[in-house]
């Protein structure tokens, strides 16, 4: 799929929650590729050497992009790329994004986003009827963390 920055910038005018940007990306099966997520939404995903903060981002205009520790795991750059996108949906008149511990004023968000991009609702309870409750294999199958995935799993046993 091709993506125009024109495309892109419409995005913005938009309130999205994370099954909308899902849907729009069409990420429709596990583990979703916040990659792509990003690159469609016009955002680079940069990584740097070392950085002082645990993600950052900054919007300019038409360009926006977004940094992740490059010496992180692989899942935690995952989730921190989500949180940031959850940042660039939620907040769409800030600009620049710097995170240190993903605690503080809108992080809640930015995190319960992060969780419902990497795990959607549907696909959590699908997985939950083939691999049962167990987060381990849940956290394997989405690429988050077991502790993320055992949040998940929890938090949505309690609603079925």
């Amino acid at each position: 799929m091709t993506d125009t920055p024109q495309r892109a910038v419409h995005v913005w005018s938009l309130k999205f929650n994370a099954n909308d940007v899902l849907l729009y990306c069409r990420q429709l099966e596990a583990p979703v590729d916040v990659r792509m997520v990003a690159q469609i939404l016009g955002i680079k995903v940069k990584e740097l050497p070392k950085p002082c903060w645990a993600g950052a981002a900054r919007r300019a205009d038409v360009r926006r992009a977004l940094w992740v520790p490059e010496d992180d795991s692989e899942i935690r750059k995952r989730f921190t790329i989500a949180h940031l996108l959850g940042h660039f949906v939620l907040q769409p008149k800030k600009t620049v994004f710097v995170e240190s511990n993903f605690q503080g004023r809108g992080e809640g968000s930015a995190n319960q986003f992060a969780i419902e991009l990497l795990m959607p609702k549907a696909l959590v309870v699908a997985s939950m009827s083939d691999l049962g409750a167990d987060r381990k294999k849940i956290a394997e199958a989405f690429q988050v963390s077991e502790e993320a995935a055992g949040m998940r799993i929890k938090a949505l046993w309690e609603t079925l």
